[in-house]
């Protein structure tokens, strides 16, 4: 019998949420190393980024409406002390595609420990990417929240409660495995009579629920995802936003640019007001910013809710020459992150109206440091 998924939906909307470790300052992915495509180089960056201006597209107008895609968004979602940034983006961006296509609602709560757990199993680190994960999202589906609730904390041995209880008895690539991912990785493939039976090594009757669940929603919703998910051109980027449809966007991660918490240490001030407000910049050519990426590379990874070509972003950016360098960017994106609202993008606006949890990026940036990709649901 088919699983009625909306009923699901109503019947865990009644269990108690459960908190999750809060991000003070973020934890990234591995670096992604984005390509850029020849039609960026070619027809939408100009040959000096410092002056880089986001020249309209005919027929597309010169900013999206950035407020009423938010409006159709779950709430900003927290990764806690985890690299799991892009496990989030692409939970977030399923959540969002669920209630623009098929009208699910922005409490739908789904599990990103469920989709780290399918992708990590085979024990390689807690990072993924975009590209990764879509597929996985098309071959397992997702459980809810509070099914699998989220555990925002990196374990690194199996010697506290939950880890020894979950992982203390596993050896080798499976004990790895589940230290990274908080599940045995041998459960996936468990029949529901090992996931229920208390005699068992597998037993895990909360798990079986889970993958039940998870598989009701890729049956119900998720067969029609399938590539080429990636865009590569920005006029396809600024089209889709344009028509009210999110995007995930894949980065590089430079930290002068974001105001991150390791830059003062490098000789870069850090703007607290920026970092409140969720505003990141760009690495200049020639800054120390761009200089320490290549020393300590990282990834990141958020949902594009809209852009503006008007709007204009101002920074001051310590060169590796010695001098500081006041430099203006044209033309914005707007993203959804996944370090909650407390601290990072707390006093975020968009359009006059206060988005926390939210920020705006330089084109400039996006464009070329990082890829951008759509999850489409339906064909």
């Amino acid at each position: 019998m088919k699983t009625n998924y909306r009923a699901l939906l109503q019947v865990f909307s009644l269990i108690a949420s459960v908190t999750i470790a809060h991000a003070s300052d973020g934890f990234l992915d591995p670096p992604y190393h984005p390509g850029v495509p020849a039609e960026h180089a070619v027809n939408d960056v100009s040959p000096d980024p410092q002056s880089f201006v986001s020249t309209p597209d005919a027929g597309l107008p010169v900013k999206s409406d950035t407020l009423s895609v938010i409006n159709q968004m779950t709430p900003v979602r927290d990764q806690g002390d985890r690299g799991t940034c892009s496990i989030f983006s692409s939970t977030a961006i399923l959540e969002a595609m669920l209630n623009i296509d098929y009208n699910l609602g922005t409490d739908l709560d789904l599990s990103e420990e469920w989709l780290e757990y399918v992708l990590m199993r085979p024990g390689k680190s807690e990072g993924s990417e975009t590209s990764a994960n879509f597929p996985a999202l098309r071959r397992y589906g997702s459980a809810n929240e509070q099914e699998m609730p989220y555990i925002g904390e990196t374990w690194t041995n199996a010697s506290a409660d939950l880890p020894a209880q979950r992982c203390g008895t596993l050896h080798g690539p499976d004990r790895k495995a589940c230290l990274i991912s908080h599940f045995d990785p041998n459960l996936l493939k468990a029949s529901d009579a090992d996931l229920d039976d208390q005699q068992s090594p597998l037993y895990e009757p909360a798990f079986a629920q889970a993958r039940t669940s998870a598989f009701a929603l890729r049956d119900q919703y998720l067969q029609n995802i399938q590539g080429p998910y990636k865009l590569n051109s920005l006029k396809a980027v600024k089209t889709l936003l344009a028509q009210g449809i999110p995007l995930v966007l894949d980065l590089n991660f430079y930290d002068g640019a974001w105001n991150y918490k390791d830059i003062t240490g490098w000789g870069i001030p850090r703007s607290l007001k920026a970092w409140n407000q969720g505003i990141v910049g760009y690495p200049e050519k020639g800054s120390i910013d761009r200089e320490h990426y290549d020393k300590a590379p990282d990834g990141h990874s958020v949902v594009v809710v809209g852009y503006d070509d008007n709007v204009e972003v101002q920074t001051h950016q310590p060169m590796t020459d010695g001098t500081t360098r006041a430099l203006t960017y044209q033309g914005v994106f707007y993203f959804k992150n996944s370090w909650g609202t407390d601290t990072w993008g707390s006093e975020a606006q968009i359009d006059g109206t206060a988005t926390p949890g939210y920020g705006t990026i330089t084109q400039a940036y996006a464009v070329e440091f990082g890829e951008f990709f759509q999850l489409q649901l339906q064909q």
